[in-house]
């Protein structure tokens, strides 16, 4: 709102005439108070439209938790519920040598790189036909 210099504006002599400017001040604030207000419903109701539109796009999934802060506090309750309980004796696990667990590779499907190769031995055998076996029979 733009600030009004009091010695640059004429103020009416009369008190019914103040009375008038001051109630049509009045009046003019509460048109902006209540415009301020509608604004403020309709910015509600916009942002509501907005999560239900992005519940709606985004599925099911986005409706698990709203944000990292209420992952992080669940896993905070999860965690102060664990310490609260008692430890008993059947539940902690038997002392066990650790077996050893053959893993199993996967294999990829595909050419394999050619370059894991070049160390391989290369080993070179001539065959020497005769001159019988070097013969082609023509076929007609």
């Amino acid at each position: 709102m733009a600030e009004i210099d009091p010695n640059s504006f004429e103020l009416p002599e009369d008190s019914a005439s103040l009375r008038a400017l001051v109630q049509q001040l009045l009046l003019e604030r509460d048109e902006q108070s209540q415009q301020k207000e509608r604004l403020q419903v309709e910015l509600v109701r916009v942002r509501l439209e907005l999560e239900r539109y992005k519940k709606w796009y985004y599925g099911p999934r986005a409706d698990r938790l709203q944000a990292q802060g209420e992952l992080a506090q669940l896993l905070l309750n999860f965690a102060e519920e664990l310490d609260q309980k008692p430890i008993y004796a059947d539940d902690l696990p038997r002392t066990v040598e650790p077996t050893e667990e053959l893993r199993r590779v996967k294999r990829r499907k595909g050419r394999r790189n050619l370059a894991n190769f070049e160390n391989l031995p290369v080993t070179m055998h001539v065959y020497e036909l005769n001159e019988a076996e070097r013969a082609c029979l023509a076929v007609d």
